[in-house]
């Protein structure tokens, strides 16, 4: 939620002071830190071994495993699915690189064309080979619970919902209010801070009515804002932005917890890492 609210912001001082692409900049000491947290903290796949965490279970009297002596094993012994891997690069680049390029060149440009062929097969063949591969890095049999599914088709429709509204309010307010990067940075305070409430709200609701009530109630409140911001034009002063600003985040902060929590609970503790990457 933090990070939410001071991405724009963060956003409009680097665009004012340094250009739009030191924003790409950022990522790279998040990285180094990431990297360095990992070498530094996070254990050696030898470490994850049962017999390393608890030795009693290589002796003969003890041959029988739990559940999470398997968890560790499955963790310690999975590789990196560099097939996987690479096609999921490919895919998705191709992909986004077509999206990008098909105003300015149109659907018929070969390039164009092209990538969406090339996501497609791509796409495909990723498919194919995590469900054959023996240490997928995406596990295919996730999707075979119908609460993980309807857990993760509730996020995309969240995302692609939100992030598009962020991308037409950022054109909106710099291009049509003629605001600077800065103010408009500063304008999505209101609609960004207000995730810090609904998160920590989230977790009491969860705990008190389970994952549905939260899901459903936080997108029935988002959808009301988004609504409102229907009504937006030109001449709207600010402060009729205020109201769709507050229910957005008051209903997608009080909804993405809880669905977290449903895919994580849908899942078995040793692809938990996978699941909330999903």
């Amino acid at each position: 939620a933090i990070s939410i609210a001071a991405g724009p912001v963060a956003g409009g001082v680097l665009i004012a002071a340094f250009g739009w692409r030191s924003i790409f900049l950022v990522n790279l000491p998040i990285c180094a830190a990431g990297f360095l947290a990992t070498l530094l903290w996070v254990p050696r796949p030898e470490a994850l071994r049962p017999e390393a965490l608890r030795p009693e279970i290589a002796r003969p009297e003890a041959a029988r495993s739990t559940p999470s002596d398997a968890a560790t094993a499955h963790a310690a012994s999975r590789g990196i699915d560099l097939s996987g891997q690479s096609l999921a690069i490919v895919a998705l680049t191709a992909f986004v690189a077509a999206v990008i390029e098909w105003r300015p060149l149109g659907l018929s440009h070969p390039l164009v064309a092209g990538g969406f062929v090339l996501a497609a097969l791509a796409g495909s063949a990723f498919v194919a080979v995590e469900a054959r591969t023996s240490a997928p890095m995406l596990p295919l049999s996730l999707f075979a619970g119908r609460s993980f599914s309807a857990a993760v088709l509730f996020g995309i429709c969240v995302n692609m919902t939100y992030y598009g509204m962020v991308f037409v309010l950022s054109l909106y307010l710099q291009r049509v209010r003629g605001y600077t990067a800065l103010q408009a940075g500063l304008a999505f305070l209101p609609l960004t801070g207000g995730f810090l409430l609904s998160n920590v709200a989230s977790g009491w609701v969860v705990g008190r009515f389970g994952v549905r009530v939260p899901m459903i109630a936080g997108a029935v409140t988002a959808g009301l804002g988004y609504g409102l911001l229907h009504l937006v034009d030109a001449s709207t002063p600010l402060i009729g932005l205020l109201l769709p600003f507050l229910l957005i985040p008051s209903g997608m902060g009080l909804a993405v917890p809880a669905m977290t929590t449903a895919v994580l609970a849908s899942a078995e503790a040793g692809r938990a890492g996978t699941a909330s990457a999903v």
